[in-house]
């Protein structure tokens, strides 16, 4: 179910993307859109398949820099873009 929620969710933000980005007015509201299609983009790109290779792999991952990386996507996937200091705690 969780890899059809990410299909589904990168088609339709790539289309988000492909829709707002050639128009040529550079409304807030505009740029809001495109901000949010980017990081949910990201989100169905990255933060989905790792949570399915946790759920199949035993919530066991070997290296800190991936646990580093994956826990910043997963507990603040909307501070990353705009640059707030985010604290890191891997076990």
């Amino acid at each position: 179910m969780l890899a059809v929620l990410s299909i589904a969710g990168c088609a339709g933000n790539a289309l988000v993307l492909c829709v707002f980005t050639r128009r040529k007015d550079s409304l807030v509201s505009t740029v809001y859109i495109i901000s949010l299609a980017v990081v949910d983009f990201i989100t169905c790109l990255v933060i989905v398949p790792f949570t399915i290779y946790m759920e199949h792999g035993n919530f066991c991952i070997s290296s800190d820099a991936v646990c580093k990386v994956l826990t910043v996507f997963i507990s603040s996937p909307l501070k990353l873009p705009l640059h707030d200091p985010i604290e890191i705690h891997c076990y």
